[in-house]
């Protein structure tokens, strides 16, 4: 495979995350619309935790 293959689906693979990232964010604000102050704060919390356990990186400063 030519590097300009290579290329061509890097650029296919980041269009695709692209969208899939602005239809996650759209909903997460949809659900968001809907949720009242404390129920907003429990979602976000359990989002964060899911991320920090799926990927340590997320973790905040001093975390690990």
């Amino acid at each position: 495979q030519s590097l300009d293959q290579v290329e061509t689906v890097r650029r296919q693979i980041a269009t695709i995350q692209n969208k899939i990232q602005k239809t996650v964010i759209a909903h997460i604000l949809d659900v968001k619309t809907i949720l009242d102050a404390d129920q907003q704060k429990r979602f976000f919390n359990l989002l964060r935790e899911n991320m920090i356990q799926e990927h340590p990186m997320f973790s905040p400063p001093g975390e690990k």
